[in-house]
């Protein structure tokens, strides 16, 4: 620490005599030689980044303003993907002490030396492009900027890690927060009562657990790498008097920041570690469901009850405002923080908290049919509304044996059909691992035992390690937070890095794969890096700005984005081996279902047609299902193209190859809710437009359904629906276990209730996106009427023409008018076609065509009567026979 410090006081007082101004501002020229330095003016310049060693051509940074950067690695070669914005930038080197502007620490050929942009004239993006003569942008064009400057930082991360694993890390260098290197207070980064010691030079780098000591492993080599892309985006984008901060977060727990800040977590001060922070989860995770069930029984009493305690503080910590969540308690009963899952707000955070401190409490014995129950409550109140739309997760904490007998096929009928993942932990000896393991198991989660002695809060938040494979890699997230010392929101922009398999392995935001492409292996995060918007303009500059709303919206978008992918058995057991050996599941994780030759319509009363499957299998289903609607759960998604004129094969690109991650912005997967009449979705034959979307507004209305599982996802429908199903179109309630759907054999069928949602297109198709995002071919019609939907009848309808000349009045008349009638009609519908010869039943639906063209363009249901009456009649008679 001595050699430190007397390192810092030279760098402090260097007394360079002057040299010739040749280019720069007055107050601050370009320096014109390296003489003083150490360094020759005419030969070619070696400098070394992470172990790796480039070459600069000679007086690079010398004598005049340009873009020395440009063409030269590790950022700026030609053909760079992502290539960062400071690249085509003007700069030199300056002496400090004859410079009147912001400088900082060079990172490349010595920490002597100090370079500008500003001196260059160079501002920076937001003033370039909003304060001068520049009107050709808006404002979330700085969502694409930053975008850029991570994807540049990741890169470089990347091939730097895959470079230096078998390297000598002791030849690294890094400049640590504690005792930090010219470190002052900023009045303009401070409040009155907490001030901040920082220095806008360089980035200073903070090891955990204990800050003065060496960073672990190989984060030593890669702060070089996050200093130097810090140290140039800040030199380029920052301003002395504007807060906004960079920052990454290593998988080892490291933490790295510009500007350079005086902070020794660890050793005087708290310990910090970064991996349990919203920005690190959430750019880890992505959005999400979390729900924390801890058990709060008798057995818990004393030290285990505050580590469980604990435990759902962390969890909550670590939660973002795109994320939905609850807090549940069990013993006895069982109750929770919210009746459906919230958006984790800060102030829905603090709620949360006060909650668990209150109510965990250890009383009672341990009845995990309770705590169950409560989850499929909160998750049934929650609907298609309260949810992230992302991967959901069940965090189940207990240390004790369950007093009641566990019903493995009904949990897992009902997480299936939630679609969440179940983490189950063990805590103390006497817990019950066999049980908890089993439900992890057999619920596409990993079991964690946890001694008394284990730190449960870090293991439990740790949950992100399963769910960062589940989505694609190079998603920006976002995330807003407030400064700890100026208590100003800022808004982070953050992007993980994972390792590569080897060096010649394409990187994380390359368009030809990804650090997710490792075959069955896991993915292993390397770490997250951030910047806030507000290093290039401020929050009041940002909402000022007439382009608030679309920056605000691109945003949203890039906080709620869900580019899933799926977790193979293979992947979950490498998770599972990585907590402990205890994790790994035995095969087959599946549960012990009812098994029989019969479909689902044969054991719920339907009709007895033999499946001609010759094995079929289903868990006990609700046999008072009315099986009239022929609708989606509520959680489907279809791709909607915004460009009627987009290709359908690009359309198809966008939606389900890319999942949402082009920037054409033409084609996206939406919540099947978010459909409206008018709107362009995606099919097999091409491009088709909705008609309506029947049950498009939430009515708390709930239906039989079915979810047909399948290696790599899982589709959600009524049992009334008409499916492409080997080859032809069937009921869904007639499909066997064994069938082939698409290329995917389906492999179990569950059933359960939910909220449903139908739109109802023109061609009678639509490409659904199953749990995990991929393409299934489904109709939109039932056995009444699926076949007709499909024929070129259907052109002809008036109804359909209306439609579409009137799309918005069509949707909204039919969400108040004709949405009761149609569903009330349905029953009597399919009766009348029973009963009617065919040109009859195709006559009274021409009639009822009419009638119901007739009542949008009148504005009234009141003619719908007739039909319906008819129907009804028709119904009743039939029943007398």
């Amino acid at each position: 620490r001595m050699l430190q410090s007397v390192f810092c006081v030279a760098l402090l007082s260097q007394l360079h005599p002057g040299h010739a101004q040749s280019s720069g501002s007055a107050g601050c020229p370009c320096l014109s030689t390296f003489a003083d330095y150490g360094m020759s003016d005419s030969e070619p310049l070696q400098a070394a980044i992470a172990n790796h060693q480039y070459t600069y051509p000679a007086a690079y940074g010398l004598g005049s303003c340009k873009p020395h950067d440009a063409d030269l690695p590790p950022y700026c070669e030609p053909g760079q993907p992502n290539r960062p914005a400071w690249c085509g930038h003007s700069w030199c080197y300056v002496e400090t002490r004859n410079c009147n502007l912001l400088t900082t620490q060079s990172t490349y050929l010595s920490s002597d030396l100090s370079f500008s942009y500003k001196t260059c004239g160079y501002s920076n993006t937001y003033s370039l492009w909003f304060e001068g003569s520049d009107s050709s942008h808006e404002l979330a064009e700085l969502v694409d900027v930053a975008t850029m400057y991570l994807r540049s930082m990741v890169i470089e991360l990347e091939a730097s890690e895959v470079e230096n694993r078998n390297a000598d890390l002791r030849t690294c260098s890094y400049q640590t927060s504690c005792n930090c290197c010219g470190c002052e207070i900023k009045q303009a980064w401070s409040a009155p009562n907490s001030q901040n010691s920082i220095t806008l030079q360089h980035t200073t780098v903070t090891p955990n657990p204990k800050a003065d000591e060496p960073p672990p492993g190989i984060d030593r080599c890669l702060s070089e790498v996050i200093s130097g892309s810090f140290d140039r985006v800040a030199a380029s984008e920052g301003d002395e008097n504007r807060v906004g901060y960079m920052y990454y977060g290593s998988q080892l727990g490291t933490y790295m920041q510009w500007p350079g800040i005086q902070w020794c977590p660890g050793s005087g001060d708290a310990e910090y570690d970064p991996r349990y922070r919203p920005w690190f989860s959430g750019g880890v995770a992505g959005p999400k469901d979390i729900v924390v069930v801890v058990d709060v029984s008798g057995s818990m009493k004393g030290h285990r009850i505050s580590m469980a305690a604990d435990a759902a503080h962390r969890v909550i910590d670590t939660l973002t405002e795109a994320d939905y969540g609850t807090v549940i308690t069990f013993s006895s009963d069982a109750k929770s923080w919210s009746s459906r899952l919230t958006v984790m707000t800060t102030e829905a955070k603090k709620d949360a908290q006060n909650w668990i401190n209150k109510n965990v409490r250890a009383l009672g014995s341990t009845n995990f049919a309770a705590a169950f129950e409560k989850v499929w409550q909160i998750l049934d109140e929650s609907g298609t509304t309260y949810t992230s739309h992302c991967n959901r997760m069940i965090l189940f904490l207990s240390d004790g044996e369950p007093n009641d007998e566990v019903d493995y096929p009904y949990v897992h009928a009902k997480l299936t059909q939630a679609n969440a993942h179940l983490l189950t932990y063990a805590l103390g000896d006497g817990a019950n691992e066999k049980i908890l393991k089993e439900l992890a198991c057999q619920n596409q989660g990993i079991f964690y035992p946890v001694a008394d002695r284990d730190n449960l809060g870090d293991i439990m938040a740790k949950y992100y390690t399963i769910m960062s494979p589940m989505l694609e890699p190079c998603q920006v997230r976002f995330t807003e937070y407030t400064d700890w010392f100026t208590k100003k929101r800022l808004l982070a922009t953050c992007l993980a890095a994972y390792r590569k398999a080897d060096k010649f392995s394409p990187d994380t935001c390359s368009e030809s794969g990804s650090g997710h492409d490792n075959g069955d292996s896991v993915p292993h995060l390397i770490g997250v890096a951030c910047m806030d918007m507000q290093l290039i303009a401020s929050s009041e500059q940002l909402q000022n700005n007439p382009g608030w709303e679309g920056f605000w919206q691109a945003v949203q978008s890039g906080m709620h984005a869900c580019p899933v992918r799926t977790l193979t058995e293979a992947q979950l057991q490498e998770l599972r081996a990585d907590v402990s050996s205890r994790s790994v599941c035995s095969s087959p994780t599946t549960p012990v279902v009812v098994v029989d030759s019969s479909s689902y319509s044969e054991r719920t009363g339907g009709p007895k047609e033999k499946c001609d499957c010759t094995s079929c299998e289903a868990l006990n289903e609700d046999k008072n299902s009315e099986g009239t609607d022929p609708c989606f759960s509520r959680t489907t998604r279809a791709c909607r193209v915004i460009d009627p004129n987009m290709e359908a094969e690009t359309a198809y690109h966008d939606c389900f190859v890319k999942r949402n991650m082009t920037a054409s912005g033409k084609a996206e997967l939406v919540m099947m809710t978010d459909l409206r009449s008018g709107d362009f979705v995606l099919e097999s034959d091409g491009l088709t437009t909705v008609v309506v979307t029947q049950h498009r507004v939430e009515s708390g209305r709930t239906s039989e359904l079915l979810t047909f599982e399948y290696a790599g996802g899982a589709l959600t429908l009524t049992p009334e629906h008409l499916v492409y199903v080997d080859g032809k179109v069937m009921l869904a309630s007639e499909v066997c276990v064994g069938s082939m759907m698409g290329e995917a054999t389906i492999e179990r069928i569950s059933s359960g209730r939910g909220g449903i949602v139908n739109p109802l297109t023109r061609s009678g198709r639509i490409l659904a996106a199953d749990s995990n995002g991929n393409p299934k071919l489904v109709t939109t019609g039932n056995a009444a009427l699926g076949d007709i939907m499909l024929s070129p009848l259907a052109r002809l309808s008036l109804l359909y023409l209306v439609a579409s000349l009137f799309p918005n009045k069509a949707q909204s008349f039919y969400d108040t008018t004709l949405e009761h009638i149609v569903s009330s009609a349905l029953p009597a519908i399919k009766a009348f076609r029973a009963a009617a010869p065919p040109v009859f039943f195709i006559l009274g639906l021409a009639i009822a065509d009419l009638v119901a063209a007739a009542s949008f363009l009148m504005g009234s249901a009141i003619y719908m009567l007739i039909p319906v009456s008819l129907l009804v009649i028709v119904r009743y008679c039939r029943s007398l026979k």
